[in-house]
């Protein structure tokens, strides 16, 4: 009588979704590395400069992969309770 399965269509989505924004931040950490432009003052300090709109998209993508992470564990506990919900039911 019970048809739960542990990756049902929601924790799927979830896994997807996170697995994807992973791949892309990882991606975007790429490209800010090779575009980095290095400065060097007169007192010989150095300064490095990256692009704010490819690091605000790349903290984008980090953060919706913490998000989908923290979600698939939490679903992933929960997975006994949504059972014994179904048979209750």
């Amino acid at each position: 009588m019970n048809n739960t399965k542990f990756f049902d269509k929601p924790q799927l989505l979830i896994a997807i979704i996170g697995i994807l924004t992973f791949f892309a931040s990882f991606v975007l950490f790429l490209i800010i590395s090779n575009q980095q432009i290095v400065y060097q003052n007169e007192s010989g300090e150095t300064y490095v400069a990256h692009n704010g709109i490819l690091y605000s998209l790349l903290y984008v993508f980090v953060f919706a992969h913490l998000l989908m992470l923290i979600w698939f564990v939490i679903r992933a506990i929960t997975y006994r309770l949504r059972t014994k919900e179904k048979d209750v039911l």
